[in-house]
């Protein structure tokens, strides 16, 4: 096989997966970004930068290529990834529109088309836009980015190597390096799981009502709250008391949440998990495991019995953490689990959009793009310095904005009264 072709990683093929399933989600896999730089912007040096961050991360260059019955990646060569274009007055509105209206589907990705697209705007404003595709990033890597693409600038502007750390494995390495480990490791991950689904049923019982009769199959609506200082106290007590991370007690809280809403008291939860290693703590792409937690939940019980459960769950799990379970879930025909997430601290420090260039002023644009999901519900939590904030998402054609009210509201009421005495 040619040294910069290679099989795709677990991950990736699970992306295409879930495209091939839900085709309207295919989009939404490309992210889109548009800076304006405001400034002493030396477009040539820009471009250099862009080139050279090509270089340290191949994996941006990659697109899918056929071989055979199967699909790889393959990693281009730089020459043609960074576009400029000067030609003409071009509006923000329209580079907006542009990038919203480029980005790959399905049928794009599978006939080779640049996952990561860059081109630098200069007339008559400078523009950064970039578009990359969830086959070949993750949170984590968005911080890796920003930085590493302003540390090449700087040093272009003044004239000195860069000073970055080592990128000790390329993610084409960790593709070859994740299925020899799974030949070492599928039979006894392929034990544990289906032993932790088996029987599970993942229909709920959503509470109905007119709106859903009026929504379109694929329409995403978010419900997004801030937790107040007080119940952030409560979060804080119940970690130390259960021995658990706060995010285990916002896993807890909002499955206990699910259960009072739907009735349901068998819960399989899905986390992402960070998955890299010393080797691939530099590495730009996509490596988020997800670990599956599975849980009875009684909801007439408190907060801090649901707490107890989970971390059980999730500590028998550990063992299996560098196991990609989606790969076993969809071996296995497994249903998909409920999804619960912190994202990594790119996203939750609310540094996900940011790149800062020397001698620029940096502003982020945004690009809005219509929401839709094929996932009935998932919540994501994210922390800052000022506390936790939750984000309920839904599928209104199956959750509506009543039902995520119930959810968010009862998830407050399990972190008021943790230990079940309501007299605190």
């Amino acid at each position: 096989m040619d040294a910069l072709t290679g099989p795709l990683s677990f991950q990736q093929e699970d992306v295409l997966r879930k495209a091939r399933k839900h085709p309207a989600s295919a989009p939404g896999y490309d992210y889109c970004f548009l800076f304006r730089l405001e400034g002493a912007v030396d477009v040539g040096h820009l471009r250099s930068a862009l080139e050279e961050l090509l270089c340290r991360h191949p994996v941006l260059r990659t697109r899918i290529a056929r071989a055979g019955t199967d699909y790889v990646q393959s990693i281009s060569a730089v020459e043609g990834f960074i576009e400029t274009d000067g030609g003409g007055a071009v509006t923000e509105s329209g580079m907006v529109q542009e990038l919203i209206a480029q980005r790959h589907d399905l049928d794009k990705i599978l006939k080779g088309e640049a996952l990561l697209r860059a081109t630098i705007h200069t007339a008559p404003q400078v523009y950064l836009s970039l578009t990359i595709n969830h086959l070949i990033y993750d949170g984590w890597s968005l911080m890796l980015l920003w930085r590493d693409l302003a540390e090449l600038y700087a040093a272009r502007i003044e004239h000195r190597a860069p000073d970055l750390p080592q990128v000790r494995a390329t993610y084409l390495e960790f593709a070859e390096k994740q299925r020899t480990s799974w030949e070492q490791r599928k039979e006894s991950a392929t034990e544990f799981l289906a032993k932790a689904v088996e029987g599970y049923q993942d229909t709920i019982a959503w509470p109905a009502s007119g709106e859903i009769n009026t929504a379109s199959e694929p329409e995403l609506s978010l419900l997004s709250f801030d937790v107040p200082p007080s119940l952030t106290s409560r979060i804080r007590e119940v970690s130390r008391a259960a021995r658990v991370s706060p995010f285990t007690v916002l896993l807890s809280a909002t499955a206990l949440a699910v259960a009072r809403v739907t009735g349901k008291r068998d819960l399989m939860m899905g986390t992402d998990t960070f998955n890299r290693d010393e080797e691939t703590w530099e590495s730009v792409g996509h490596f988020v495991n997800t670990r599956i937690t599975r849980v009875g939940i009684d909801p007439t019980r408190p907060l801090i019995e649901a707490v107890q459960l989970i971390r059980a769950s999730w500590m028998a799990a550990d063992d299996y953490g560098d196991v990609f379970s989606e790969k076993v879930l969809a071996d296995i025909g497994a249903p998909f689990p409920l999804m619960v997430n912190m994202p990594s601290l790119a996203q939750s420090s609310g540094n996900m959009e940011v790149l800062r260039l020397k001698n620029i002023a940096v502003e982020s644009v945004p690009v809005p793009v219509k929401n839709s999901t094929w996932r009935d519900f998932y919540a994501t939590w994210f922390h800052d310095k000022n506390g936790y904030r939750g984000v309920l998402s839904h599928r209104t054609a199956r959750v509506d904005n009543a039902t995520a009210r119930m959810i968010f509201e009862e998830i407050e009421s399990g972190l008021a009264d943790p230990f079940g005495d309501a007299s605190v």
